[in-house]
């Protein structure tokens, strides 16, 4: 057990070593002046809309800052990702919200870059999603007018202390009136999300006969990892490796999973495999920590033994992650015990596990 937490502190240790050093892809800048210059840009996997970019002439030159003041934007060529600078306003909404009240808890201006969904002669489409909140929002830009399109839903609260959701959805309004001058267009109310809203537009253009440019940011992110974990309820650790795919760009909402392990016990000689499907959700705190909770099905090599694995986590800038996972069996435990561990006569353990790996977003 001595030797699984001393390999837990110097992966860590390693971790954030490697996390630090920020990997510089090739990319264009375009100053004020619309002047294009090719750089190589930190690519820091953005979750929030940035304020600034670092980028150096080649990779072995010096950092150099550029705020969204100073250039009209960037681009991740490989990435196919581009972002403009846009000085936008939003409103943050309040937490506890009676009824009759605004929902609205204070109005923000700021320049930021935001990611470009869509562009060409018609209409734009941006996503901005503030580190204020962490709500995302799509803003779109017709004859020169950005506008956002708004969607957002909360609770309130009446003398009875009894509450209601409400919902706005007047993103809908919005774009039936931008995109009504084309009667040969029909209106199909998307859901608000990139790709809904996107194929909206796209449907649109199409019908107003141009030729959309879309980038390539609707792809689902990836994650690929080393999964040291230890039995709490027995003299055992396992080391594996795990891959989680999720549903929605960001890397901070649902996600799909699958770890393959490796573990030794103690007095049990040789190593003996297992896996572990389940699905899952991010919090959605503001900080660089996040909660995280996950539930599957977990199964030995052979389904010797079957266990439902609710899972419940905390992981810092979605790379470094330290989960307590409750194995309960669904299938009767041998004379062995479980995973053929003598000590471990009851169908039911806890087991700690760290996760380390980087999301892929390409």
């Amino acid at each position: 057990m001595k030797f699984f937490f001393k390999t837990i502190a110097f992966i860590i240790f390693i971790s954030f070593g490697t996390y630090a050093q920020k990997e510089f892809v090739a990319g264009k800048i375009t100053n004020l002046k619309g002047e294009v210059s090719n750089v190589f840009i930190a690519d820091e996997q953005w979750e929030f809309a940035p304020i600034n970019i670092k980028t150096k002439a080649t990779k072995n030159d010096k950092t150099i800052t550029f705020s969204a003041e100073e250039i009209l934007g960037f681009e991740l060529i490989a990435e196919a990702q581009k972002f403009v600078s846009k000085k936008v306003m939003f409103s943050t909404l309040k937490k506890e919200i009676d009824l009759g009240s605004s929902p609205i808890d204070k109005t923000i201006e700021k320049q930021c870059f935001i990611r470009t969904l869509m562009e060409n002669d018609i209409l734009k489409l941006y996503s901005l999603t503030p580190q204020e909140d962490g709500r995302e929002r799509f803003l779109i830009e017709k004859e020169g007018v950005l506008s956002e399109l708004e969607k957002f839903e909360y609770l309130v609260t009446d003398k009875e202390n009894h509450q209601f959701l409400i919902k706005n959805t007047n993103y809908l309004t919005q774009l039936k009136e931008l995109l009504s001058d084309c009667e040969t267009f029909k209106f199909n109310n998307p859901l608000y999300d990139d790709s809904a809203i996107l194929k909206t537009l796209n449907q649109y253009c199409s019908a107003k006969t141009n030729t959309p440019v879309v980038y390539n940011s609707a792809k689902a992110p990836y994650q690929f990892f080393f999964v040291p974990s230890s039995n709490l309820s027995a003299s055992s650790y396992y080391f594996g490796i795990g891959a989680r795919i999720y549903a929605k760009k960001g890397a901070k909402n649902k996600f799909t999973g699958i770890d393959l392990n490796f573990y030794s016990i103690k007095n049990n000689s040789g190593i003996l495999p297992s896996f572990d499907l389940y699905f899952g959700a991010n919090t959605r705190q503001k900080s660089k920590f996040k909660g995280y909770f996950q539930a599957g099905l977990a199964a030995e090599a052979g389904f010797r033994n079957v266990w439902v694995s609710p899972t419940i986590g905390v992981c810092y800038n979605q790379f470094i992650y330290l989960e307590v996972k409750r194995l309960n069996s669904i299938l009767p435990s041998n004379d062995n015990g479980i995973y053929g561990n003598p000590v471990a006569k009851t169908p039911n353990f806890n087991v700690l596990t760290l996760r380390i790996g980087p999301v892929f977003r390409k």
